[in-house]
């Protein structure tokens, strides 16, 4: 469901890459997130092993400091070029990751169409902490076209189970009061829209998907229930008296 996909991480369940030191320069590259102006806001960099982290201008703008504040007003990528679109009645196209809008937004430049494609920073939880901004920047628009990632299950950790799905039902739920047109489309090959690219397919060739098919992960307990046994008034006192 929704609630359980938008439930924040457990803060004590880090990964060793966590504890890294990074830095800018050793970045394999960066994405630049700027506003109305292009004044760079923040830079998303990417590292090997695959890694991403955040990073802003120092004060004084002569350096970058890992980490991004709350304070830090969040955009959509290619901000400028999404709201020339969004007035101009063009597409908009709403990936997930800026690989992938680079990689729509490089067929998009080679075509006479009045289009782009975005995404935002920081998966599911980026888009649940910012999405009020995020849906200000898209109202109005004439169409906006949701690429949704084709995830699978993860018995680990049932929360991410079909994670792209979900929050695809859950954008497209959101967008259908505020944008003229919304519709949601997944790969013919892969997992995302830069795999269906590489395979050799063209934008025009993603597979639409039907509102029964959207709503389907909006409305599906994608994991199964937990078995347990109720613990009776015995069971309770037992156990506050310590006994076994």
């Amino acid at each position: 469901s929704v609630v359980s996909l938008f439930t924040p991480p457990d803060p004590a369940s880090t990964s060793p890459s966590s504890r890294r030191s990074y830095r800018i320069e050793d970045a394999d590259l960066s994405y630049k997130y700027v506003d109305e102006q292009g004044t760079v806001l923040y830079r998303i960099a990417r590292f090997v092993p695959k890694t991403f982290r955040p990073f802003v201008p120092s004060p004084d703008g002569q350096w970058w400091v890992m980490g991004l504040p709350k304070t830090t007003r969040r955009v959509l990528y290619q901000l400028p070029a999404v709201l020339s679109v969004r007035d101009e009645g063009g597409t908009i196209y709403l990936v997930e990751g800026e690989k992938d809008a680079d990689n729509v937004n490089r067929v998009l430049l080679a075509g006479t169409v009045n289009a782009v494609a975005t995404t935002w920073t920081g998966g599911v939880p980026g888009w649940r902490d910012h999405e009020s901004a995020y849906l200000d920047t898209l109202r109005g628009a004439a169409k906006v076209v949701i690429v949704r990632d084709r995830d699978g299950e993860d018995p680990e950790n049932p929360q991410n189970s079909y994670k792209g799905q979900r929050l695809a039902s859950h954008i497209h739920g959101v967008l259908k009061p505020i944008v003229g047109d919304v519709q949601v489309v997944e790969a013919l090959a892969g997992k995302d829209a830069s795999d269906h690219l590489d395979a050799g397919y063209d934008l025009t060739d993603f597979r639409g998907l039907s509102d029964d098919e959207i709503v389907a992960f909006d409305v599906a307990e994608v994991a199964a229930p937990v078995a347990y046994s109720p613990l009776t008034l015995a069971d309770c006192e037992a156990r506050l008296r310590g006994l076994p």
